[in-house]
């Protein structure tokens, strides 16, 4: 299903803000964002709105990664070993290197929507190698925002999450550069 979503993604852009203005479009699905890649999303979001910029989870993740410097992290998911798989070899092409996966192996959204934010924590916890330079936290299903600094506080490195990323890159691109606190250092670093 990951796959098909691209079918009606041209349709259901042309229904943000008719005719309105746009700054950006976000595409709130990390794993149909690797799954289908960045171009594609972007290519079907600019059909209908050319020249807004088209915002992934994951292509914020990586530009993400790419401005507090890391190269070695440590990634979470709440994803199958077959959609995990996809993380490793788009990490691995964008020159990246995961030292530890930690995964809940969820098929379903919903289940992942109710991933408590403890579990989350923890997940990371286990994940976290001592040459990694960050965190990843991958979905924009679950709730991993409210830890990001108790996380960083803990581990003294980065944590970037699919919102978090998502949210920093489409205030950028809309012209925000205003420093954002508790909410981890890719927000208050611009």
């Amino acid at each position: 299903s990951l796959g098909r979503s691209e079918e009606r993604l041209s349709e259901a852009c042309e229904l943000l803000l008719p005719g309105g203005r746009l700054d950006a479009v976000a595409y709130s699905c990390t794993s149909a964002s690797v799954v289908l890649g960045h171009d594609r999303v972007e290519q079907a979001i600019q059909r209908v709105r050319p020249g807004i910029p088209c915002i992934t989870p994951i292509s914020a993740a990586l530009a993400g990664l790419k401005l507090v410097g890391s190269q070695k992290v440590s990634v979470v998911t709440p994803y199958t070993d077959s959609i995990n798989q996809r993380f490793d070899t788009l990490f691995r092409q964008q020159g990246l290197e995961i030292l530890n996966f930690s995964s809940f192996g969820l098929v379903h959204d919903l289940d992942m929507a109710n991933l408590k934010a403890e579990s989350i924590y923890q997940g990371a916890l286990a994940a976290d190698h001592p040459d990694s330079e960050a965190i990843f936290i991958s979905c924009t299903a679950i709730r991993a925002v409210d830890i990001i600094d108790r996380l960083e506080q803990k581990l003294g490195k980065p944590v970037i999450t699919s919102i978090q990323a998502m949210f920093w890159q489409c205030l950028r691109a809309s012209g925000c550069d205003a420093a954002i606190s508790r909410y981890g250092r890719l927000l208050s670093t611009f």
